[in-house]
């Protein structure tokens, strides 16, 4: 779970955009592929007021990793296409997309081509917060 939006109105196709609008300010400059500790340090900085202290993330490869030991994939350009979202309860929205994304998994220096991949997010209205 990622907070975003500081408005209960939601868009659909605005959430997953700023997630890899987010990770492309991440790792080092397109085309270079591996960072160092300094820049995954960095990286972490970046994402970690957006994280929600419940995330937890799948990786492509099975790996899985929490808010606190999350490290950003490292997004040169995306494209971002077949948006779905739905309400399953007040509060909750669920979204599926399709991304085309050039991006490298820093822990695991694997490199994830351009082919098109499904993707599922899901974020939670944080009342306190007032986002999602």
């Amino acid at each position: 779970m990622i907070w975003w939006q500081k408005s209960k109105r939601f868009s659909r196709v605005n959430q997953p955009c700023s997630l890899f609008t987010l990770l492309s300010k991440t790792g080092n400059p397109a085309g270079v592929v591996g960072t160092m500790p300094q820049q995954d340090a960095a990286s972490k900085a970046v994402v970690k007021p957006y994280l929600d202290p419940a995330l937890i993330v799948q990786r492509v490869m099975g790996e899985r990793c929490l808010a606190d030991d999350y490290l950003p994939a490292d997004v040169d350009d995306f494209k971002i296409g077949d948006v779905r979202a739905m309400k399953p309860t007040d509060g909750v929205i669920v979204v599926r997309y399709s991304v085309r994304v050039s991006e490298t998994l820093s822990d695991s220096m694997q490199f994830m081509g351009k082919d098109k991949a499904p993707r599922l997010m899901l974020l939670h209205w944080s009342g306190t917060d007032s986002r999602w």
